[in-house]
């Protein structure tokens, strides 16, 4: 049985969106810059260390699930998770 690959496709990396920002990578404090250079040259990362890199880059994250239609209209969204960085520890809590 042969393996289906999964389709990913990236809009833009995360390079580019440091770049975009007019980050260094010696600015983002978290990671050592070899660290953010291997992160930013994968393809696929823990939802933890992107969370993290974001957070670095003064972004939240979202992270959506999309019911397409065979048109490509959207039919329905779902939230899957949203990290955001400057929630307070007691708000983190309170589920």
């Amino acid at each position: 049985m042969k393996k289906k690959k999964k389709k990913i496709q990236y809009e833009m990396s995360l390079k580019e969106l440091r770049k975009h920002l007019g980050i260094k990578q010696k600015a983002i404090k978290s990671f050592k810059q070899a660290s953010v250079s291997k992160i930013e040259s994968r393809h696929d990362i823990k939802i933890s260390t992107l969370c993290d890199y974001m957070h670095e880059l003064d972004l939240n994250v979202e992270i959506r699930a999309v019911r397409i239609s065979d048109d490509g209209e959207e039919l329905e969204s779902f939230l899957l998770l949203r990290s955001e960085k400057n929630v307070k520890e007691s708000e983190e809590d309170e589920d």
